[in-house]
C-alpha cells in the first residue's frame, strides 16, 4: 500500500506529549479522515482499527475469521487502546468530538467475563464459526497489557481532567511559547523539472534562505526577488526531496516551513 494512501492515528501523540495543540487544524482535519475510514461504532462505542489495510488479524476472506495462515490474507480488527489513546486527545479538547468518558466506557465494554482487555475485538455483526461476537475478543493475545494500561491511563486522565502523561517541558516548549510567538513560517511555493540527470526546484518565498535536499545532494540557496532555483544531482529511482524556506540567514535561529515530496 502507498503510504499517502494510509490513515493512522498515530498523530495523536503530538497532542498527548504536548508538541500541538488539540484544535490545530491539521489534527482536526486528520481526526475527521480517521472517523472517516477507520472507525467502527460498536452501538454507543467508538473503536478503530490501526490502519487501513492492516493485515494482522484474522483471514478476511473465504473463511472470515478463521486463524491467519501464510496461505491467507489476514485482517486487523479494532484495538481497544485505540479508543483509549482517542480518549486522551479528546480530553484536551473544549468542546469534544467523543466524549471520553465515553472512550472509558467503550474499553471498558470490550473487556472479557474476567474484565481482561484483549488486542483486538470483532468488527463485524454477522455471526462467524468461532465464537467471535461483535466488539468482543477475536483470537489476539488477551489480555494485551498495552491494552490494560491504556484503560489505567486514560481513566487517570478522565478524573484528573487532562492526560497525565503529557511531559510539561515539552508543553512549554512547543506549545505554550507558540501561543505566544508570532508565527514566522514564510510562505513557500515549489515547482519540480527533470532536465537529464539533474532535478530543477525552483518556486517562491517570502523566506531569505532556502535548503533543497535530495538523497545524491543538498544546496542551500539565496532567495533574490522572492523566488529562488537550484539544479540538483538525484539517484535513479524514486527519490524524496524536501525543501525548507528561512526567514532568516541564520538557519539554526530561523523560522521555517517545509515541503516534501516524493519524486
Amino acid at each position: 500500500m502507498n503510504e499517502r494512501n494510509t490513515i493512522a492515528g498515530g498523530f495523536l501523540d503530538l497532542v498527548r506529549l504536548g508538541n500541538k495543540p488539540a484544535d490545530d487544524e491539521a489534527m482536526l482535519n486528520s481526526v475527521a479522515e480517521v472517523d472517516d475510514t477507520i472507525r467502527v461504532d460498536v452501538g454507543d462505542s467508538p473503536g478503530f482499527y490501526r490502519y487501513n489495510g492492516d493485515g494482522y488479524g484474522e483471514r478476511s476472506r473465504g473463511d472470515p475469521g478463521a486463524p491467519w495462515s501464510v496461505e491467507h490474507k489476514g485482517k486487523g480488527r479494532l484495538w481497544p487502546l485505540l479508543t483509549g489513546e482517542r480518549g486522551e486527545y479528546e480530553l484536551q479538547l473544549d468542546d469534544p468530538i467523543i466524549d471520553p468518558e465515553t472512550c472509558l466506557r467503550a474499553m471498558a465494554s470490550f473487556a472479557n467475563s474476567g474484565r481482561m482487555l484483549p488486542e483486538q475485538v470483532w468488527d463485524r455483526e454477522h455471526a462467524t464459526d468461532y465464537g467471535w461476537e461483535f466488539g468482543q475478543g477475536t483470537g489476539g493475545a488477551t489480555p494485551l497489557a498495552w491494552s490494560m494500561a491504556q484503560y489505567i491511563r486514560l481513566a487517570h486522565g478522565v478524573a484528573a481532567g487532562d492526560p497525565v502523561e503529557t511531559p510539561e517541558f515539552v508543553h512549554e516548549r512547543f506549545r505554550e511559547k507558540a501561543l505566544n510567538a508570532p508565527d514566522r513560517s514564510p510562505a513557500l511555493r515549489v515547482d519540480t523539472q527533470f532536465r537529464g540527470n539533474e532535478l530543477v526546484v525552483s518556486g517562491e518565498t517570502t523566506g531569505v534562505r532556502v535548503v533543497i535536499k535530495t538523497p545524491a545532494e543538498s544546496k542551500i540557496v539565496t532567495v533574490e526577488d522572492g523566488e529562488f532555483e537550484a539544479a540538483l544531482s538525484v539517484d535513479p529511482g524514486e527519490n524524496q526531496v524536501i525543501v525548507a524556506a528561512a526567514d532568516k540567514a541564520d538557519l539554526e535561529a530561523a523560522g521555517t516551513t517545509v515541503w516534501r515530496m516524493s519524486l
